[in-house]
């Protein structure tokens, strides 16, 4: 199966023991380890190739902020709220249950 980055960058493990860098978009090729490939997808980091990359959050009025197809979402300043920080995070493949309870701080030191 095919995957692509869906995240800014990542690195992964070749078979020859050399470290990648794959960046948002990148194909995973099949010099990758089964073990890379296996905690790259267990974070979120790549997905199906026919699966959309996340690249934007539109937020409406009222909700959580939500991924949608579309330009890169910038790093917050450090004192954003936690719905600038909570999108950033997601941008970089964090989801839900990786954000739930964590305060703007935490998602913060977590992401920069």
């Amino acid at each position: 199966m095919a995957y692509k980055v869906t995240v800014t960058m990542v690195t992964a493990t070749t078979k020859n023991d050399r470290v990648l860098y794959l960046y948002r978009g990148d194909e995973v090729g099949g010099d990758i380890t089964p073990d890379s490939v296996e905690h790259l997808k267990s974070l979120g980091f790549i997905a199906d190739d026919e699966a959309p990359v996340l690249t934007q959050v539109e937020q409406p009025e009222g909700d959580a902020p939500q991924p949608v197809v579309g330009g890169d979402v910038p790093k917050p300043a450090g004192n954003a709220g936690l719905d600038e920080w909570t999108a950033y995070a997601r941008s970089q493949g964090a989801t839900d249950e990786d954000l739930d309870g964590l305060s703007r701080n935490d998602v913060r030191d977590l992401y920069k």
